[in-house]
């Protein structure tokens, strides 16, 4: 199997589960909305932010470097299992009890409290899930992957959705979801001894072995969470109106939905990335093919958000909204170039070059805290999305100065920038169009997808190799059926 057909398998297993994850969640925002209302779905957003905070310290790229063992080590996998197992325990556990004393002591109303205490649950059942997931992408077991996300993401629908039409309060909606997510979590992590026969209790106590050589990694994943999920917090900082974090987590909805894109390839390549980067091998050709499937799919997100802003706010979450279409197109600004940092990002890794990552990765963070503080007072709550945009333009120009290899960098250009160019022409037109009203905004949002799909050959970011590699994927798809 070459690199691409390798590649293809992968991809389609993860953009599966991550489809149908995303769905579910997207569903039960939707939902929440329609019946509760803007504000009450800002309080769920705030909450949903509060709990993030600990899930990054929760999370402390331990998923990561699992992935990384698994792939690069083969013959040390089970080892490798038990003592990161251990090391989640910890992270999982001292992170909640933190969040519980923070709740503790916190000056807030009765509902947010509550609210906050379901949500931490969630997110520690989430951490778990994730952990499991790791564990089959690292041996790329992609199907069972698309197991456990789809079982996991549906319970919290069941769950959520149940509370939320029995009850109609927000309160009930999350501790619906809550409840249901933890039961998952743990059939989920039972059902791992079965895949990895030998599989022993988690080594509670020698994971310090480990944890040690992943000081960068557990740095670069907490700010990459905290880069993504500050925003709600931000704003409540800075006594914007639930109403207005309500429109703003409409728009962030629809714009972490196309984010599972990113987190589809970078999960399906990363694996390929670091045993290749073990065995010494040269990553040109795996960079160049992680490039392109973000490519493809990050200009298409920008032209369609962009284009058809307005339009996919109110198909979605009804209306009339003032700021959300706003954030949404800011959101379409950035994502391109979210999903090129996130590859060039998970390639340091791979190459075990985490703490240039990290280094990175806090510059990402303190450049957008910064302008962000800097610009709402004038600009309002809108520039939140608009920095988002500001700073991945400007981490790009920087992955970019420090990318190793002159022949990675000429692979990298290759990929981008022609696809970059003309992305950016077909959504500034869409874009134009959607501003003076004249036609819907979704049909210019279709129209935008198919004029980027007829530059595609024009500027040869699909070739005969990636068509062949295709067919690949649909047949494996057949034969796994």
């Amino acid at each position: 199997m070459n690199l691409h057909q390798r590649a293809a398998g992968n991809l389609w297993f993860r953009a599966i589960a991550e489809g149908l994850a995303r769905l579910a969640s997207l569903v039960l925002a939707l939902m929440t909305t329609r019946i509760l209302g803007d504000a009450a779905f800002g309080k769920i957003s705030f909450a949903q932010g509060f709990a993030a905070m600990f899930a990054i310290l929760g999370d402390a790229g331990a998923n990561t470097l699992l992935v990384r063992q698994l792939a690069s080590n083969p013959d040390g996998r089970l080892a490798a299992l038990r003592q990161m197992s251990g090391a989640k325990f910890w992270l999982i556990a001292w992170s909640s009890c933190l969040a519980a004393l923070v709740i503790s002591a916190w000056d807030a109303g009765a509902e947010e409290r509550v609210l906050a205490w379901w949500m931490i649950l969630h997110m520690a059942a989430n951490l778990l899930i994730e952990f499991v997931i790791a564990a089959d992408s690292g041996v790329e077991n992609f199907r069972s992957g698309l197991r456990n996300r789809t079982l996991g993401r549906l319970l919290m629908l069941a769950g959520g959705a149940a509370g939320l039409l029995l009850f109609r309060t927000a309160t009930h909606a999350v501790a619906g979801m809550a409840i249901a997510n933890t039961a998952g979590a743990l059939w989920m992590a039972r059902s791992l001894q079965g895949r990895f026969p030998g599989l022993r209790a988690p080594d509670w106590f020698r994971w310090p072995r480990s944890w040690r050589n992943i000081t960068a990694v557990a740095a670069t994943t907490m700010f990459t969470l905290f880069y993504l999920r500050s925003d709600p917090i931000l704003l409540k900082a800075m006594n914007t109106p639930d109403g207005i974090i309500g429109q703003y987590g409409m728009a962030a909805r629809l714009f972490e939905g196309g984010y599972a894109i990113s987190l589809i390839i970078t999960g399906a390549l990363f694996p390929i990335l670091s045993s290749l980067a073990a065995r010494g091998e040269d990553i040109t050709g795996a960079l160049r093919l992680a490039l392109k499937a973000a490519l493809l799919p990050g200009v298409a997100g920008a032209v369609v958000m962009i284009a058809g802003a307005r339009g996919w706010i109110d198909l979605f979450f009804g209306g009339p909204w003032s700021s959300a279409p706003v954030f949404l197109a800011w959101f379409g600004v950035a994502v391109p170039f979210v999903f090129i940092n996130d590859v060039l990002l998970f390639t340091l890794v791979a190459l075990k070059r985490e703490r240039l990552a990290s280094i990175l990765m806090i510059v990402r963070v303190a450049a957008d805290i910064l302008l962000k503080t800097a610009l709402i007072p004038y600009a309002g709550p809108e520039a939140v999305a608009a920095c988002t945009a500001i700073t991945e333009v400007v981490v790009l120009a920087v992955f970019w100065s420090v990318l190793p290899g002159g022949m990675t960098k000429s692979a990298a250009a290759a990929q981008v920038l022609p696809g970059l160019l003309a992305g950016a022409a077909i959504a500034f037109a869409g874009w134009r169009l959607h501003d003076a009203g004249a036609v819907h905004p979704l049909a210019l949002a279709f129209a935008g997808l198919a004029s980027w799909a007829l530059a595609l050959p024009i500027f040869r970011i699909i070739t005969h190799e990636d068509m062949l590699a295709l067919r690949y994927a649909l047949n494996r798809r057949k034969s796994s059926t």
